[in-house]
């Protein structure tokens, strides 16, 4: 897990980097790099804070005082690869737009008609769900994703006796982040079907913003949110951006979980796979993004995670010798032995 924590450092250093020598104002972003820390901090052990409780307990009783002791200190390397990962993409993210102006929304506008056979995206889930979902659909996907969000590389560390899973795992989790959300989002520079209109100036996604109201999604805390986050990117005294909608991260980490799930507990799967699939939908019936972002999201983690499982089929990213692993990893030698055998 070492290397996944490293690249973490790394990532936010030069997030951070990147910014100041955009906006030639290293000073600011150096107060943003604190306050944003401390928002993270707020939410982790503040507003999710209430869920820290109940959780650890289920998990001492299912995996026992002593492995969780074992496992404190991956637990750690954990929770702060998480929080520097978090805070980096903020960095990163407000980037997109100063090294690649948002251009490729008519593109992929175009490409969800084509998928739909001349509807877009988001009047096709509408047609599906109706009224009456909007506090759900909030709350799957702002508090019950971020916990995934901020908590998926921790929650494995403690649970997980297989160290090289959670290596493999930790850097997927990581490259989720790192080139869906940065490196494809800056490609395919975008705002997503709820910010078009105001970005273009037109009235293409206006049925969309009706169809909101209708819905009850426009005044839900998800709706609020939107409309907060598009006055926060055009706020001249505070230079950061959290918009892009090609790829989807939201689906991208989902898909992390559910090949987790599907690794680890196949019986799991049904769930991680429904879950991720709720998170597809919303992102397309709330205009958050475009039919194309969700499928791409997808492809590319399932890629990296294919990549990952070949190229490093025995990876344990913590700093054990090659020659170590079956010491270390007692699921690892057993199932050496069960090969033999």
């Amino acid at each position: 897990m070492s290397g996944a924590f490293r690249f973490s450092v790394l990532y936010l250093v030069c997030a951070v980097a990147l910014m100041a020598d955009l906006t030639k104002a290293p000073a600011a972003m150096m107060a943003l790099l604190i306050d944003i820390a401390k928002i993270f901090s707020n939410l982790m052990y503040g507003r999710l804070g209430w869920l820290t409780p109940p959780l650890l307990l289920i998990v001492v009783l299912w995996v026992g005082p002593k492995a969780c002791f074992n496992r404190l200190g991956s637990v750690a390397l954990m929770v702060a690869l998480s929080i520097f990962l978090q805070i980096g993409f903020v960095f990163a993210k407000s980037a997109i737009p100063e090294l690649v102006p948002f251009y490729a929304d008519p593109f992929l506008a175009r490409m969800d008609r084509a998928l739909f056979f001349g509807r877009d995206g988001w009047e096709v889930t509408h047609a599906l769900v109706g009224q009456g979902f909007s506090g759900l659909f909030s709350m799957l996907y702002m508090p019950v994703w971020s916990v995934l969000a901020l908590g998926f590389p921790i929650l494995i560390a403690l649970t997980d006796p297989d160290r090289a899973r959670v290596g493999r795992y930790a850097w997927l989790f990581v490259l989720a982040w790192f080139v869906v959300g940065n490196v494809l989002a800056t490609l395919g520079s975008s705002v997503g079907p709820i910010y078009y209109d105001r970005l273009l100036a037109s009235e293409r996604f206006a049925d969309l913003s009706v169809a909101l109201q209708q819905s009850g999604l426009a005044a839900s805390a998800l709706g609020l949110l939107q409309d907060q986050i598009w006055a926060g990117s055009n706020d001249a005294t505070l230079p950061l951006s959290l918009i892009s909608a090609f790829p989807s991260v939201h689906v991208a980490v989902a898909t992390v979980a559910a090949l987790y799930l599907k690794e680890r507990a196949p019986r799991l799967a049904p769930v991680g796979y429904a879950f991720l699939g709720v998170i597809a939908f919303i992102s397309v019936y709330s205009g958050y993004h475009y039919a194309t972002c969700a499928i791409a999201g997808w492809a590319v983690v399932v890629a990296l995670g294919k990549a990952l499982k070949r190229w490093m089929p025995g990876m344990d990213a913590g700093a054990v010798p090659l020659s170590a692993w079956p010491l270390a990893a007692p699921g690892i030698r057993q199932s050496r032995a069960d090969r033999l055998t």
